[in-house]
């Protein structure tokens, strides 16, 4: 994602082209739906109130930077800021996650186990 965010920064500084909205929607809704499983997952393993809080969390930076990739395609302007800012929250998303889901993996083969 990092790498296509890179790309379409590099080639709207030369075109002013307009950006697919359904790849940033998708990942949007895939945090939300991650969210929802492990929210859900939550009333037969138990998972410490900080790993949801930081679920929620990522769930909102996705749709703070789908929001942000959706302005920009309304924006006349095309303001660079935002696809840098959106890089930015990716990347953010990405070294959260990479913490997160290792650590939720653990707790439930854990008890799965115990079973």
């Amino acid at each position: 994602m990092i790498d296509c965010l890179d790309f379409l920064i590099k080639k709207n500084q030369y075109e002013k082209e307009d950006i697919d909205l359904r790849l940033f929607r998708m990942i949007w809704e895939h945090k939300k739906i991650m969210c929802d499983r492990i929210r859900l997952l939550s009333q037969y393993v138990f998972f410490d109130e900080k790993i949801l809080r930081e679920l929620i969390e990522i769930e909102q930076h996705a749709y703070t930077a789908f929001q942000l990739i959706f302005k920009y395609t309304i924006d006349k302007k095309h303001s660079f800021a935002l696809l840098l800012k959106v890089k930015k929250i990716y990347e953010e998303l990405l070294s959260k996650e990479k913490e997160l889901y290792p650590e939720i993996i653990s707790i439930y083969k854990k008890r799965v186990d115990w079973l």
